[in-house]
């Protein structure tokens, strides 16, 4: 997609259910949303859960998938599954699924010459300071938190300045509304157990949708 100020374009990887997986775990699983604290509870859990899961693997393709599979029927998935797993290794295993589906996305822009430097955490997702970690840790590239992570909102205000004439370009709009509030730096001990762990759950999608399917 063409960017709206006319200089660059976006590449989107996307997910399609993304953090809707997520929220559709916790209602159906977790006691829902309704309870505030449902979220640290859950981050609590599965950060006290190694890289893997303990053998947990997810598929969160829960409405179908776009990139890299691009498949509308898809279906999601938990395998490997045993009594010692609990609801903060279901949670972990689709954190995981959905940070090495970006991971990978980001190997396979790499290998069209493309070089992606920083990431920048918006929405829902950036509130998870557990998930972010993942990211960074999985993918090696720095994760940068706003201030204000409703970024859909912030850019139609950024673009509504320079369109009244407030500020004379959208880089002096955003240098000027947006600010960094966090960084959050990769540990790179931790990139070859996400690496391997990135084999298995690759294998997740295949396995799984022949198994429904057949």
């Amino acid at each position: 997609m063409t960017s709206p100020t006319g200089d660059g374009y976006f590449l989107e990887a996307v997910q399609r259910a993304g953090v809707y997986f997520v929220n559709w775990f916790v209602d159906m699983f977790a006691g829902g949303r309704s309870d505030p604290a449902i979220f640290d509870r859950l981050e609590r859990e599965a950060a006290a859960v190694p890289i893997g899961s303990d053998g947990l693997l997810a598929g969160t393709t829960l409405v179908g998938c776009m990139d890299p599979h691009w498949d509308p029927s898809a279906r999601a998935s938990f395998i490997g599954m045993h009594p010692s797993h609990t609801l903060g290794h279901f949670y972990r295993a689709g954190l995981e699924a959905m940070t090495l589906q970006t991971a990978r996305a980001l190997e396979e822009m790499r290998s069209h010459g493309l070089s992606p430097a920083q990431m920048v955490a918006i929405g829902g997702g950036a509130n998870s300071k557990l998930w972010t970690k993942m990211i960074a840790d999985a993918t090696g590239i720095s994760i940068h938190k706003g201030h204000n992570a409703e970024a859909s909102s912030l850019g139609a205000a950024i673009s509504a300045a320079v369109g009244i004439g407030w500020f004379e370009s959208f880089a002096e709009a955003a240098d000027a509304m947006t600010s960094i509030a966090e960084t959050i730096e990769p540990d790179p001990r931790r990139r070859e157990a996400w690496d391997a762990l990135s084999a298995r759950q690759a294998k997740v999608f295949p396995a799984s949708q022949f198994a429904w399917r057949n």
